[in-house]
């Protein structure tokens, strides 16, 4: 029976065989902290060798990880969640975003797109703004009433239009009116 020590492990090895010194065969272990908490864990391993199967029994005492709260100030193990953390508040889902997710609102927009021929109506119309006349690219259905106050008119085909991003955000912002829109349509 063999016995080595290190500063935070301790090997014991046993053979059932003949085998050459080992004395070389312990890894160095890094230098331990004085402020570190330990715990200790118990390894047996098996190992096959030339000379004889060697079993080893090891206790090694690691480091547990400990970490300035942010929230209380305290130290805690780095896996722990302080009570005193803010919990994310998940949104109420109104029935605006329900509707957005819906399968009739999904067939009415392509419905619309396809009515618009794929192509931003206000572009079309050489609203202020407008790059290309025929633009395609990154379109989208916009209520021209909005959902929040008109939520009967969701699927009103005279409230629905295709709209580019750009025009899109206008349109959100005010700077193009409903009514310029509804005469376009």
């Amino acid at each position: 029976k063999l016995l080595f020590r290190r500063e935070a492990e301790q090997y014991a090895v046993v053979s059932t065989g003949s085998f050459p010194s080992v004395s070389g065969a312990i890894p160095e272990t890094a230098p331990v902290q004085s402020t570190a908490r330990f715990h200790t864990l118990f390894v047996i391993c098996q190992l096959s060798s030339p000379f004889g199967e060697l079993f080893c029994y090891r206790k090694e005492e690691r480091t547990i990880m400990k970490k300035a709260c942010p929230y209380c100030g305290s130290i805690h193990d780095r896996k722990y969640i302080c009570d005193k953390k803010p919990q994310i508040q998940k949104r109420q889902k109104s029935k605006e975003d329900i509707f957005r997710w819906s399968y009739d609102w999904k067939a009415m927009r392509e419905y619309i797109m396809r009515r618009d021929r794929y192509l931003c109506v206000a572009c079309f119309n050489n609203l202020p703004g407008t790059v290309r006349r025929l633009n395609n690219e990154e379109l989208s259905v916009h209520h021209i009433r909005p959902l929040k106050t008109n939520f009967e008119l969701r699927l009103d085909e005279k409230n629905l239009i295709t709209l580019c991003r750009f025009h899109h955000e206008k349109a959100e912002n005010g700077e193009i009116s409903a009514e310029k829109l509804l005469k376009i349509l």
